[in-house]
């Protein structure tokens, strides 16, 4: 009975509540007029983390990677299809303009620091005080912390929110009075039902990741409770449910819109508001979604970490090389302020040094890693820096702690780094110092030992993949011929047999659990109904794709044992004749494109054709007498593709319409104004381009108080003046509102203030004009991108921004006469000699990050954004260099689909516009920016250098990816022979990829 009067008590509140609000709703335009907010308080997010003191050099990615770029090379093993050995620096930090991205909420709350005479020290500025969050708004806290996330947090939020989608979907579609939703254009056209409620869309104009939420409203309170009217307005007020007097009455009772060819016409009464249990439901399912937080945090560390190979000697070079266990001591130094912000930390002239010091330091560590490993608790060693000299240097404004710590440099080759770091799950993700890079390197007298280390390993099954990659980095780095014995020769054989073995022994437990796997579905035809069996099936089948995934592991580690046992002169001398040539003949095995071996008995191309449906071509051979012909045709594509002169008018006319919107909404400040950018403006755009455009607010987002309603707004006004198909995406890193023009049908979208929207689409333009080339193999890219559904992030592949950014990193690595150059490390004080393009320190144009105000972007390069005008001289300049280059364009087509299919290492290295003449590696973007390190599609973008272009690229579509260039340069390839037709080489190159299965059916 108490149970029934409890249910019955609970259905009158929700009754009451439910006339409330439909009062509330009809009542609406009454008092709907701007209210004033919520009262505010102040939140502090992030914990303690003092800038580093003037005297210390902060930590600088970009200093980092230039100095990576500048290091003397080794000399490039022949095993390696394009690099050098991954000797380079991760240099001793020096100020630089430019600093890596901070993650405003990525620090954990700590209290406040103790008051201590550096307590006056400047704070970063994830510890100044934020605007407070209004009270019972949790939207506002969610969409603020989406909008200071950076990319990889970006996705990570963007699925756990996902579920408000999902869970705001019934009331999207029908209203608490059981109707279908009817909203006129005013009321709702955020969250229109003809866009996706939850996906991924890459802008194309900018690289950056926009994700979408359809409908998304909050409010505080448990289930049952009475809804805040303060809170039903701010609900209202983000899903777009306003009715027109309200609307006169934010905008002072004055049309202030532009007259429209199409005035909207009224519609029906909006919905009602979601009930509270709606509500409740959304906020439930947020909460229940456990917080994204980084593996390791990077940015803005404290201290710092040197390395010295004797301590009587400093050296401060951007790589150190070191022996097999050579001796090394490590330096480091940290913040006194830092250390007392930490929890329980005592004042350092609050006792005993000594005592004050052992408490404060108890769990810091200094740990060796190899550089780019993803977390701070998987280190070769860690040594407490209290069990050796540390010493309180109280001089100068901010007193430091300092010590030295020995280590061995490890028997392994590779590249390492030391980093400084608290002990704990949490607390070891804050990294608050790194090293330079230290490179180990096998040769001479260390050879036999280091060979002989690598074969123990292999007899442990637990370290067999480790030492699979051990001795493929040995054979990699040898550079000179070998003296001293036939030992090493005997302990590098058996390293090869033992690897050969690890793939035999992970292929027969392929065997095994693929039988299981097949048993176990056998049983469960014959009973479908047993759900044990299903749990049994689906774990068998968990095990079997992770035993597929560490097969490739091995054969990828295996093929490089191979390569460079076979191309590397110093390697060969390892191996006798007959061994080598054993060695030789099982590499010629190895598919680049599969990265698998050919089954035993089958010819490497007869098992390429079967798998891929062609036979792929390394060398252009005859296929070189068709390069003419697909000359002429890709110039031809480019007449017909180009937009023409009425392209640039009509969509001035448009951003000039929508600039008068824009003029007029109250929700901006005054002297906003609109920018194009993307494909409409840098110089790659066709007639079917979209029109990408976005706010440049005076002052940045900083002049606004809400960014996102202020976007809201906008989006209200775009609807009410006749603009179709309206939607937002709000909760993405980059705020937008997509809609089609309804004079020209033209699909727009608006962006909240992108500045390095604009400043990419510039260098894009600047770069198209330095050779008529660049544009012809835009368009064909770009063509045969699309044809064969390579140009859809959505579906895991590229975006246009990222392809060009691919064909531009081509064509500057051509070697010494490349047909671009890097625009932004020529100084505008260059004269036009091609051997002095690069001297000179280039200018820098700082800039702050547009959704990190506290990271500052060089925006320099040279720009030719007018050639025929202001900028005459320097385009001739350009176009100079670029005629060094004498190579048709055709025969540059079909180098750019060979590059990335056969020779661009994708595992080690980056595709990046970055100035500096060498491949960035991954490994270095894994240190400094946490990009995780594996087999994927790394593009750096140009101004962003912390952001992954490629991030949105899938395994699957990655493989797909080089496939398709291999199919594109294998068709230039047989084009030689006299059955090919030359003159539609590029059609079929470009065939779309559905009318090719249906002609092969």
């Amino acid at each position: 009975q108490q149970q029934q009067q409890q249910q019955m008590e609970q259905m009158r509140m929700r009754q009451q509540q439910q006339e409330q609000q439909r009062q509330f709703f009809a009542h609406q335009q009454l008092f709907m007029g701007s209210m004033p907010p919520p009262p505010s308080s102040s939140v502090v997010v992030g914990a303690p983390l003092p800038q580093p003191p003037p005297q210390q050099q902060p930590y600088n990615p970009q200093q980092m990677e230039q100095q990576q770029r500048q290091q003397p090379q080794y000399s490039p093993p022949l095993g390696s299809l394009n690099g050098t050995i991954p000797s380079s620096p991760f240099g001793h930090p020096q100020p630089q303009q430019q600093v890596s991205q901070q993650h405003p909420q990525s620090f954990p709350p700590q209290p406040q620091p103790h008051s201590s005479p550096h307590s006056s020290l400047p704070l970063p500025p994830h510890l100044a005080s934020h605007n407070a969050i209004p009270a019972g708004s949790r939207l506002s806290a969610i969409l603020g912390r989406t909008l200071q996330s950076s990319p990889s947090q970006q996705q990570r939020q963007d699925d756990d929110l996902g579920g408000l989608s999902q869970a705001f979907a019934q009331w999207k579609a029908v209203g608490s009075s059981g109707q279908p939703n009817q909203r006129p254009p005013g009321a709702g056209g955020l969250f229109s039902d003809s866009s996706p409620s939850f996906g991924p869309a890459i802008d194309s104009g900018a690289g950056l990741g926009m994700f979408s939420l359809g409908g998304l409203a909050e409010t505080g309170g448990a289930p049952g409770n009475k809804l805040p009217s303060n809170v039903q307005q701010n609900v209202l007020s983000f899903l777009g449910v306003e009715g027109a007097g309200a609307q006169q009455q934010r905008q002072g009772g004055a049309e202030t819109l532009p007259p429209s060819s199409s005035k909207p016409t009224p519609g029906p009464e909006p919905s009602p508001p979601p009930t509270t249990d709606a509500i409740q439901d959304a906020v439930t399912a947020a909460h229940q979604k456990a917080e994204w937080k980084p593996k390791r945090v990077t940015t803005n560390q404290p201290g710092s970490v040197t390395i010295r190979p004797d301590a009587r000697k400093p050296h401060q070079g951007p790589v150190m090389v070191f022996r097999p266990r050579g001796e090394l001591s490590v330096f480091w130094s940290l913040p006194v302020s830092y250390v007392e912000t930490r929890s329980h930390a005592v004042p350092y002239n609050s006792g005993p040094e000594a005592a004050t010091t052992a408490k404060n330091l108890k769990t810091l560590n200094l740990g060796l890693f190899r550089r780019g490993v993803g977390t701070c608790q998987n280190a070769i060693i860690t040594k407490q820096v209290t069990g050796f000299n540390v010493a309180l240097d109280s001089k100068g404004p901010s007193p430091c702690y300092r010590g030295m710590v020995p280590f061995y440099a490890p028997r392994s080759p590779g590249t390492f780094v030391f980093r400084l770091f608290f002990e704990g799950a949490e607390e070891s993700r804050y990294q608050l110092g790194t090293s330079q890079t230290m490179y180990v390197e096998v040769q001479g007298r260390d050879l036999e030992p280091n060979l002989r280390f690598t074969l123990s390993q292999f007899k442990a099954k637990k370290t067999s993949l480790a030492a699979l990659h051990q001795i493929g980095q040995v054979l990699q780095g040898l550079r000179a011929p070998l003296g001293g014995g036939d030992g090493s020769g005997r302990a590098a054989w058996g390293c090869f047999c033992e690897s050969r073995k690890v793939l035999q022994g992970v292929e027969r437990e392929v065997t095994e659990k693929e039988a299981e796997v097949e048993e176990i579905e056998k049983l469960l035809a014959a009973d479908a109904d047993n759900a044990g069996l299903e749990t049994e099936r689906k774990l068998k089948r968990a095990g079997l794709e992770s035993l597929y995934r560490k097969r490739r592991d091995v054969e990828v580690a295996l093929s490089q044992v191979m390569t460079h046992a076979v191309r590397n002169p110093a390697a060969r001398q390892l191996f006798r004749e007959d061994q080598w040539e054993g060695i030789r003949k099982e590499y010629e095995t190895w598919c680049i494109l599969s990265e698998k071996f050919a089954p035993n008995g089958v010819r490497l191309e007869d098992y390429q054709k079967d798998l891929f449906g062609f036979t792929p071509r390394m060398v252009l051979g005859k296929g070189g007498s068709a390069i003419a012909s697909l000359s002429a045709q890709i110039r031809d594509n480019q007449a017909k593709t180009a937009p023409g002169p009425r392209f640039t008018e009509e969509r001035t006319e448009v951003r000039a319409r929508l600039q008068s919107i824009v003029s007029a909404c109250m929700s901006l400040p005054a002297g906003t104004d609109l920018h194009i950018f993307g494909s409409s403006a840098n110089g790659f755009g066709s007639p079917n381009s979209d029109l990408d455009m976005c706010l440049a607010v005076p002052g940045g987002r900083e002049g606004l108080e809400d960014g996102v309603a202020s976007m809201g707004a906008l989006a209200e006004d775009l609807e009410r003046a006749g603009m179709e198909e309206v939607s937002a995406r709000l909760t993405a890193r980059i705020p937008i509102i997509m809609f089609k023009d309804n004079v020209t049908g033209l699909d727009c979208d608006i962006s909240l203030h992108n500045p390095l929207a604009v400043k990419n689409t510039q260098l894009l333009m600047s770069y198209s004009t330095v050779d008529p080339r660049v544009r012809q193999l835009a368009y064909a890219v770009k063509r045969w991108s699309k044809a064969r559904d390579l140009n859809n992030p959505s579906s895991g592949t590229l975006s246009s921004y990222g392809w060009m950014i691919m064909l531009l990193h081509f064509l500057q690595g051509l070697g010494n006469q490349p047909v671009l150059p890097h625009l932004q490390k020529i100084t505008p004080l260059w004269k036009g000699e091609p051997e002095k393009i690069y001297e000179g320190i280039p200018p820098s144009e700082n800039m702050k990050h547009p959704t990190a105000p506290d990271v500052t972007v060089n925006t320099w390069f040279y720009r030719v954004l007018q050639p025929h005008g202001k900028d005459k001289t320097r385009a001739k300049h350009l176009s100079a260099f670029a005629a060094r280059n004498t190579m048709e364009v055709g025969y540059l087509l079909a180098g750019f689909f060979r590059y990335y299919a056969y020779q661009f290492d994708f595992r080690r290295f980056v595709v990046s516009l970055y100035p500096g003449g060498r491949l960035l590696e991954k490994d270095m973007m894994g240190e400094l920016h946490c990009w995780p390190v594996h087999v994927g599609l790394g593009i750096q973008d140009p101004f962003e250098n912390f952001y992954n272009v490629g991030h949105v690229v899938k395994t699957a579509q990655f493989y797909r990816i080089r496939k398709e260039c291999a199919r594109a340069f294998s068709l230039i390839a047989d084009a030689g022979g006299e059955s090919f037709d030359k003159a539609n080489l590029l059609n079929t190159i470009c065939k779309v990829v559905g009318a090719e299965q249906e002609g092969a059916a």
